[in-house]
């Protein structure tokens, strides 16, 4: 199985667990959208996306795998792709508040 156009968009100065945001493509055929690349207890995983049930306030993925071969593929792909993304990516500072970044410019009246 082919897994192609790889997407990863890293979330910055993540709050919590969630990582960043995944899209692929199976064969160039068909594309997932809504991924997400979370930091769990064991280690990074590849969460399919999902929605609450407005009764049962449970969520529940509407894409699964039923094939564990597969989905093991696929998350260790798109994972390898976001740290291979994360290692090449430089670090960012985060903005604090109340202070202006050098390419902010200040008018005054």
């Amino acid at each position: 199985m082919e897994i192609t156009n790889i997407k990863v968009f890293p979330i910055q100065n993540p709050k919590g667990k969630v990582l960043a945001m995944a899209s692929f493509s199976l064969q160039g055929k068909i594309s997932f959208n809504g991924f997400t690349i979370v930091k769990g207890d064991k280690g990074l995983f590849l969460s399919s996306p999902s929605r609450q049930n407005p009764k049962t306030k449970k969520y529940s993925p509407f894409v699964f795998f039923n094939d564990k071969k597969i989905q093991d593929e696929i998350s260790k792909t798109v994972i390898a792709e976001y740290k291979n993304m994360a290692k090449n990516e430089p670090k960012q500072e985060p903005k604090k508040e109340g202070f202006l970044d050098d390419e902010e410019d200040i008018t005054f009246p």
